[in-house]
């Protein structure tokens, strides 16, 4: 009786039919008589077209999962009773891509994490991956990488247990031990055969889809597979010298994901005793990376781009033959420092001379680059302590560099936050004058990242020392700190280059990280002071804080010091600085004070986006409402460009991000009760309706036009709300007290302020007082044409077509006489539908 009608739907194109079919309808069906899968296998083998493939393979898979096949699985054969093993085939290659999915997913998918994989599942897995390595897919790549993922995990924990009955049962059961033999040498020459062909597919001109696949498969393969074992697989077994200069090439590819999956695989590799032979290859390499930073010229700059990965590898893996401070590899690694230094300080030389010479042809952000790369691996933990005196001197040597170089390029780039140059650097060379900006630019925009990037990779991973502590394992003072602190606050709170600011958020969010997880008592005061200072000089009428339409950095300064405040102080500095916001945006306008006000809104609107405060800044939504809605008022520009910007910020916290795309319609997922919107924000019942009374006291004067910049917010909250089952219990909060003032919006001479007056009248109308609305309404349209006003009659049709839209969801008796008014009513005005 059900299986039938359930094929039907199986063979449709609605895919949300088919997943509620599979999850509510085919597993009970399934667990229900052992006799209904094969009927459906039965049904579904004979016919070929798509929809039944998909069918019959979606049964197969979800029949597999629930363990009713475990025995048909065992052997071909029995496969073959099952389901004829031909149009397992024909679904792995089968043009749809969601069908071969599927048959892939049946075949590497088990109830058992532990179950054995067959023959035929190898032959069938063999056919499918050669020709689904290249799909343009994005979605069915990782969809593909995830069910190999499960294979390979079922392999090894399998292989495991194989390992485990053998060493176990070896004198007791000769035959169990030989099929376990059996199927461990499978194992073997099956993923042996993976591996090669995934390295195969590796050659220079592979596309992007096979070869990130490729590379995503065989980390897969070291993740589960990496650990050398005598008995089972191991890649390292498969690995040959050759495989190392294919991953060398996958440096040089031009997307950066394929890149950080070589240098994955070949960190890898420089771990097995068999390959160092292979690795004394990579001198010639490193020395060629050096020599690239060495003699940089302009035309090297997208090389030295894309071979970030190619520099960060040689410097991890390679072994110059420089003298070692000792055996270690933080040794090795701290020599290749002091040398980057030396050059890095060669080039600051050189900038400091001529910043436009040194865009051109020693130019900075390389060797940043560089040397981030490298000390984004060191374990700085597990340094010798013979080597931190010079850990000591690289670091403090660094950053005084950093900060060197952020002093050098900060005039182009405080003063060029659209890509121009200050007139000064125009006349300094004349050779390279057609690509001067570009250079210039270039250069100091990415040295300003690279340094912001670098020193907050210094707070989070060196470790450092107390003033007052003896013991000397850090390798940084707070003394370095308050620079590093120093630097950040320039960057976010004076330059005016967003993609500056920006970097250095990202910077600034780990030093503050570090400082509010600090055990030294001098650090974990640092975010306080510094976000009281701010507070201060917010709230000063000669701030010198970046004055610009959206604050510049400001809020980007403010949001780092409280995100990253521990949950366990109960975020009193997000409070305290969230209070004194609110007071400064709702204070009384005037001139000395806009500047302030603008920042202070534009940090709240920063605090109410960002999603890690979560429900913190509930408490605040209220006040923040009233500010942003006030604002609209302001006679300043920058005030009200700022409050709008609060205020869309604020609809999307309250109600959620915008799911309809019809502006005419408005999603219920996007609209509140009123009930639960005022009982939350209570303070905007009182203050929304005074705000809509003062919005709407002239509006229906005739002649001239009275637009109140805070009405058509006022309305587009109100649209949002709709009235609760409860609606009249609470009478303090009733929203029926805002339509007298919605009503009177229909007369309003602006078009937006009509049509969205209607929309906010439509969800405060329940079915008690229906009938009175719609009296109200169809009075206020006069009987002839004398006298008309013809923007009321429109806004007073629009308020009528919206009422009348919730005719349906009424009572029988509440809709007849809402009818019957409008009959009568309407025969008195039919001069509205003639000529």
């Amino acid at each position: 009786m059900w299986i039938d009608p359930m094929l039907k739907v199986l063979a449709l194109d609605n895919k949300q039919q088919i997943n509620n079919v599979i999850e509510y309808i085919l597993t009970k069906l399934l667990k229900k008589d052992k006799e209904i899968l094969p009927y459906i296998l039965k049904q579904l083998s004979t016919q070929s077209d798509t929809s039944k493939m998909s069918s019959l393979v979606t049964c197969l898979r979800r029949a597999r999962v629930m363990g009713l096949l475990d025995k048909q699985l065992e052997s071909e054969d029995s496969v073959n009773n099952l389901i004829n093993m031909s149009v397992l085939q024909q679904a792995l290659c089968h043009i749809d891509e969601q069908v071969r999915l599927d048959a892939f997913a049946f075949i590497c998918e088990s109830n058992k994490t532990t179950a054995v994989v067959c023959a035929w599942e190898v032959q069938l897995i063999k056919i499918f991956l050669p020709w689904n390595l290249n799909s343009q897919s994005p979605g069915f790549r990782q969809l593909l990488l995830s069910q190999l993922k499960k294979l390979l995990c079922r392999m090894k924990e399998s292989e495991t247990v194989m390992l485990r009955q053998i060493k176990k049962m070896n004198n007791t059961a000769d035959g169990q031990v030989m099929n376990e033999r059996q199927s461990l040498k499978q194992y073997k020459d099956f993923l042996s055969w993976l591996t090669r062909h995934l390295f195969s597919c590796l050659h220079p001109g592979s596309s992007f889809p096979r070869k990130t696949t490729c590379l995503t498969a065989l980390n897969l393969l070291v993740d589960i597979f990496g650990t050398p074992s005598a008995e089972g697989f191991s890649v390292c077994n498969e690995i040959e010298g050759e495989d190392f200069n294919v991953l060398i090439e996958c440096l040089t590819d031009t997307f950066e994901d394929n890149k950080m999956e070589a240098y994955k695989l070949l960190k890898y590799l420089s771990t097995l005793d068999f390959m160092k032979q292979t690795f004394d290859s990579v001198d010639g390499l490193f020395e060629t990376a050096l020599n690239l930073i060495l003699l940089m010229q302009a035309e090297f700059f997208p090389v030295m781009t894309k071979e970030s990965k190619s520099r960060s590898f040689v410097i991890s893996c390679g072994q110059p033959s420089l003298p070692e401070i000792s055996e270690s590899q933080s040794g090795r690694v701290l020599h290749l420092l002091t040398w980057l230094m030396e050059y890095l300080k060669y080039q600051i030389k050189m900038a400091e001379q001529s910043l436009m010479s040194a865009a051109c042809s020693k130019p900075l952000y390389p060797t940043l680059h560089s040397i981030r790369y490298v000390i984004q691996d060191v374990n700085f933990k597990s340094i010798l302590t013979s080597d931190i005196p010079f850990w000591k001197t690289i670091v403090a040597e660094l950053i005084n560099g950093c900060l060197q170089i952020s002093q050098i390029v900060s005039p182009v780039q405080n003063s060029s936050s659209e890509g121009n140059i200050p007139l000064w650097a125009v006349y300094i060379t004349q050779t390279t004058e057609g690509l001067m900006p570009e250079y210039l630019t270039v250069c100091c925009w990415r040295s300003i990242k690279e340094v912001s990037l670098l020193l907050g990779l210094l707070c989070t991973n060196v470790p450092v020392n107390n003033t007052g502590d003896q013991v000397t394992e850090g390798l940084m003072t707070c003394e370095q700190i308050d620079e590093i602190g120093s630097y950040f606050k320039t960057q976010l709170l004076e330059s005016i280059h967003r993609g500056a600011f920006e970097l250095a958020y990202a910077g600034f969010v780990k030093m503050c990280d570090m400082l509010w997880r600090s055990t030294i008592p001098d650090l974990y005061k640092r975010p306080k002071l510094w976000l009281s200072h701010l507070m201060g000089e917010i709230q000063s009428v000669s701030s010198k804080l970046c004055a610009t339409r959206r604050s510049a950095g400001v809020p980007f300064y403010v949001q780092a010091l409280v995100t990253t405040e521990p949950l366990t102080t109960g975020r009193q500095c997000f409070k305290q600085a969230m209070t004194d916001l609110l007071k400064l945006a709702l204070i009384e306008e005037s001139h000395d004070l806009s500047e302030s006000k603008v920042h202070s809104l534009n940090i709240l609107r920063a605090m109410y986006r960002d999603t890690r405060l979560g429900e913190d800044v509930t408490p605040f939504v209220a006040g923040g409402m009233q500010a942003a809605i006030l604002g609209f008022k302001s006679k300043f520009w920058a005030i009200c460009n700022s409050s709008t910007l609060l205020f869309s910020a604020l609809m999307t916290r309250v109600f959620g991000v915008k799911r309809s795309k019809d502006e005419s319609s408005m999603s219920k997922k996007n609209c509140q009760t009123g009930k639960a919107f005022f009982h939350k924000y209570p303070g905007l019942y009182n203050f929304m309706l005074d705000l809509l009374a003062e919005a709407t006291q002239n509006v229906e004067e005739h002649g001239t036009v009275h637009l109140h910049p805070s009405l058509y917010p006022l309305l587009m909250v109100l649209a949002r709300l709709f009235p609760s089952p409860l609606e009249g219990t609470d009478t303090s909060l009733n929203l029926s007290a805002f339509i007298p003032y919605i009503l009177r919006c229909s007369s309003s001479a602006v078009l937006k302020t009509r049509q969205m007056s209607a929309k906010a009248l439509q969800p405060l109308v329940i079915g008690s007082n229906v009938v009175n609305v719609l009296n109200d309404l169809i009075h206020r349209l006069p009987v002839n044409r004398d006298h008309v006003h013809y923007s009321q009659v429109h806004g007073v049709l629009l308020q009528i077509h919206s009422v009348v839209e919730i005719f349906p969801s009424l009572e029988s008796n509440i809709r007849h006489q809402s009818q019957q008014i409008l009959v009568e009513e309407w025969l008195k005005r039919t001069w509205l539908v003639s000529r």
